[in-house]
């Protein structure tokens, strides 16, 4: 078990960084391995109350071939088989100024129940995400990974958020500009994913959603063959309030 609660990241730096600091941000979020929450194969974790500033991805849920786990000490990587991903709860999270708020990258027959969550993603990643209609950034709020798919997450409240200073170099530009997405999707159908449900996609249920500064057009964008499941219920998006259904 793993219980974590009351706990900030925010990097060690001699003055308040703002948007003076671009080339500054964009150096520290540089690496994958700048994970602040990085779960490898948890039997229950319990996350309260916790917040990451400037980090390249805020939580990093499972290990697999594709994206183990790292120990920057040893150098040791390890990877789990799907069905022994992490599963647990997390709630009043903030993440701010990061490349990825969420790589979902193993799953599990349980489910990770998210709520009051805060993602603002506002820093470019120099990376791409294969989507269907052409490579994008890969940036995100949540990316779902190859084996996460026959997972589910939970989340309620849900707020996502990017912005443009009008003086940043392009690695601090908003998501619209650096092209990434509010959700990447790269979880395409498995035969191997039957046990008790239907395990051929990776699902996202969100019950509200509040999504600012990023267009409808920087949404979601999905790997060749994924057929994405994100419903969502409750969305207001860019002060206008939606109709439930599957983001497309």
């Amino acid at each position: 078990m793993v219980r974590i609660a009351e706990v900030h990241l925010v990097p060690n730096v001699e003055q308040p960084i703002s948007w003076e600091h671009a080339k500054l941000q964009a150096a520290i979020t540089a690496s994958r391995d700048n994970i602040a929450f990085d779960f490898g194969s948890v039997d229950g974790y319990s996350v309260t109350d916790v917040a990451a500033f400037l980090v390249h991805t805020g939580f990093k849920l499972g290990a697999s071939d594709r994206h183990p786990f790292h120990d920057p000490v040893t150098g040791e990587s390890i990877s789990f088989k799907w069905g022994m991903g992490p599963w647990g709860s997390a709630q009043n999270v903030k993440l701010d100024n990061c490349v990825v708020g969420f790589d979902c990258v193993q799953g599990t027959i349980l489910p990770n129940q998210l709520s009051n969550v805060m993602v603002h993603v506002s820093i470019g990643p120099g990376e791409t995400f294969p989507a269907a209609g052409g490579p994008v950034a890969r940036q995100a709020a949540f990316i779902l990974e190859p084996d996460f798919a026959g997972a589910t997450l939970q989340v309620s409240n849900l707020s996502l958020s990017s912005f443009a200073p009008t003086r940043v170099v392009a690695t601090g530009e908003m998501v619209q500009q650096a092209n990434g997405r509010a959700f990447l999707v790269d979880c395409p159908s498995g035969k191997d994913r039957i046990d008790y449900a239907d395990r051929s996609a990776a699902h996202i249920e969100i019950f509200g959603l509040v999504v600012s500064n990023i267009p409808a057009t920087h949404l979601l964008a999905a790997a060749p063959g994924t057929t994405p499941s994100v419903r969502v219920r409750g969305f207001v998006h860019n002060g206008v309030a939606q109709e439930d259904g599957v983001l497309r």
